[in-house]
């Protein structure tokens, strides 16, 4: 449908649980992953983005069949 997926793996801000959210990315420049909070267009976060800001260093992804552990950051300004 020309749309990339993947599963974001996280761990839960204060449970510690892991959980799975399927997302949809973009490709970054330098061959990232680029994965957008809307809640789809909500006012507020999905609940999976509170999880990556408690525990950026815990997030994995699952794309094309491979489970990759990446570091979350966040993209301010232009």
């Amino acid at each position: 449908m020309g749309f990339n997926g993947l599963a974001l793996r996280t761990v839960g801000a204060r449970s510690g649980a892991e959980r799975t959210s399927p997302v949809g990315w973009f490709p970054g420049p330098d061959g990232s992953w680029l994965i957008v909070a809307t809640a789809a267009g909500a006012a507020r976060n999905p609940a999976w983005y509170h999880k990556i800001a408690a525990h950026p260093d815990k997030v994995q992804i699952e794309v094309d069949g491979r489970r990759i552990r990446v570091t979350a950051g966040q993209l301010h300004g232009a």
